[in-house]
Parts: structure tokens; C-alpha cells; sequence
């Protein structure tokens, strides 16, 4: 989810310079939220057999209640929103798209891999 989020930084950017797309749904009556959900949405289902491979695994391996299915699909839905809202805001600081692919990469680094190695529980 991490990453589908941060790659919205690309598409949008790539979107709005090259292709001005989003000058042409600014005539419509398409709504900012509608349009950045659409664009973070896409991300999402491109990246949905990796979930859904990543769901069947974790079924396969461990049992989990509903309210952990819950607690897990809440905390999925957060970290995409809260990284597509990131990315969507990074998209629009930049004035060249060839900027945009290296942002994503250490956005990525930063948010995704740092983290999970460097912030752990110290063992009792």
C-alpha cells in the first residue's frame, strides 16, 4: 500500500506536465477529491494481485479473528490514504517530471524500508 501510494507521486506529476490532463478535468465538473481518490484508486487496483497473493498467504499461515481483519484492512486503508495524500501534495511541487522518479525512490526508502529496520521494540 506504501508504495502504490508513493508511486501516485509520478502519475499525477506525469499527468498534470505532460499530458495537462488535469488542466482538462478542471473544465469538468469533477470535483479535487473526486479526482485525487480516482488517481490514488488507479494505483490501488494496479497493484491488487500483490495483495490479494499477500492475503492468501497470510490466511494460509496464521488464523486471525474478525476483528484483526478489521484492525489489519483499517490500518491499510489509512497508511494508502495518508501516502496517496503525500504524494498527491509532493506531485504538485514540481516543475519537471524527470524530478518526480527519484522522489519516488527515496520517499519509498525512507517511508517503507527505514522504518520497519531502525524503529523495533527493544527485547526484555
Amino acid at each position: 500500500m506504501l508504495s502504490s501510494g508513493t508511486a501516485l507521486i509520478g502519475d499525477a506529476a506525469y499527468y498534470r506536465l505532460e499530458l495537462k490532463f488535469q488542466q482538462m478535468i478542471v473544465a469538468t465538473p469533477t470535483s479535487p477529491l473526486a479526482y485525487a481518490i480516482g488517481l490514488a484508486l488507479s494505483e490501488v487496483i494496479f497493484t491488487l494481485p500483490g495483495i490479494v497473493l499477500f492475503t492468501v498467504l497470510m490466511a494460509l499461515k496464521t488464523t486471525i479473528d474478525l476483528l484483526g481483519i478489521l484492525e489489519i484492512t483499517a490500518s491499510l486503508v489509512l497508511l494508502w490514504y495518508a501516502t496517496s495524500s503525500i504524494a498527491f501534495y509532493t506531485s504538485t511541487l514540481f516543475t519537471y517530471i524527470r524530478y518526480t522518479w527519484a522522489v519516488v525512490s527515496l520517499l519509498t526508502l525512507v517511508l517503507g524500508v527505514l522504518p520497519p529496520l531502525f524503529i523495533t521494540r527493544p527485547r526484555t
